[in-house]
């Protein structure tokens, strides 16, 4: 994410990060709230496996 450098019209925008509609995670720039997100992801994710519901 810190390799991201352009300027955009959403920087100066404020976005609001919540976790299934109830838990507040955090509010800030795109930048900032990509990488809330980032954060809140669990350790072990990876990627979906096209024609499956299981990891």
């Amino acid at each position: 994410m810190d390799d991201i450098k352009e300027k955009s019209k959403f920087d100066n925008m404020i976005y609001v990060v919540i976790n299934n509609k109830t838990e507040f995670l955090g509010a800030g720039t795109a930048i900032e709230t990509l990488k809330i997100v980032k954060g809140s992801l669990p350790n072990n994710i990876t990627p979906a496996i096209k024609g499956t519901t299981e990891g």
